[in-house]
């Protein structure tokens, strides 16, 4: 199965649109040696939210950040998501010439013991530097981003009227029409679109009909379950993060639970 199609699979099977997002900041964990808290923090979640979701998101830049070393506890627990049953969305946002992003994509996908079966990546180079990603993996490219300041480029106006955001969501879906998998009618090129933006999201799903949305905003910073409604095609399609409002939550499992529940409501699953 490709990857798109392993990814209807999971939320179909979990019932649950959602990917848990494991960023660990140092200074909210206790006390201890910095790598082995991480590692022990990142492994403990794994482990409480398997068999609730389908997938997880690791935010390489916590990891990398500590040099060899964090990446070697980053690849970890990649290898533990994977043997738990749960997709790996690698949150790296790669993006480069062509030739590069070759590079990118096999550090991605290519090294067994670090394993990753969706990366974000930019689209800011274009095609020919998203392409190296799709002949070797999946990826989520950064069309609407949840931050603030994304606003200020994002929504800026070209000559023909679009915005910079639908412009790029033009590019995915038509970079994205020679990556779909006829079985499930999904692309292996999905898009990152923020809930934070849900006056938005219909557009850019009317520009992006076969795309898989991977949508953070919900929880810390504002956005809710219901924000995404107008994202999900008959109740699939979505893949809402959540990072903070659950990872950092007194019972993570219980806090996991309740947002599957407004999502699946959302869904009309």
């Amino acid at each position: 199965m490709s990857e798109s199609a392993l990814l209807e699979s999971a939320v179909r099977r979990t019932g649950a649109p959602l990917c848990v997002g494991i960023d660990p900041v140092r200074d909210r964990l206790p006390a201890g040696e910095d790598l082995q808290v991480i590692r022990d923090f990142g492994l403990t979640i794994v482990d409480q939210i398997a068999g609730l979701v389908p997938a997880v998101k690791i935010q390489s830049a916590c990891y990398e950040r500590f040099g060899p070393e964090g990446l070697l506890v980053r690849d970890g627990l990649a290898r533990h998501a994977t043997q738990a049953g749960l997709i790996v969305v690698l949150d790296a946002k790669r993006g480069d010439i062509g030739v590069s992003s070759e590079h990118y994509a096999a550090s991605a996908f290519a090294r067994p013991e670090g394993p990753a079966d969706w990366v974000t990546i930019s689209p800011y180079l274009g095609s020919d530097g998203m392409a190296p990603f799709l002949e070797q993996g999946a990826a989520f490219a950064l069309v609407r981003t949840s931050n603030p300041g994304g606003t200020a480029l994002q929504t800026l106006r070209l000559e023909d009227g679009r915005t910079v955001g639908h412009a790029v969501a033009d590019l995915v879906s038509e970079l994205g029409d020679a990556h779909i998998d006829e079985s499930c009618g999904w692309s292996r090129l999905g898009a990152v679109v923020g809930a934070t933006h849900a006056a938005e999201i219909a557009a850019l799903r009317a520009r992006m009909p076969k795309q898989w949305f991977l949508m953070p905003g919900v929880g810390a910073q504002g956005g809710t379950a219901s924000d995404v409604a107008e994202a999900f095609v008959d109740g699939i399609g979505v893949l809402v993060n959540a990072s903070r409002s659950i990872i950092y939550a007194d019972e993570p499992a219980e806090a996991t639970r309740t947002l599957v529940q407004s999502l699946r409501e959302a869904a009309k699953l």
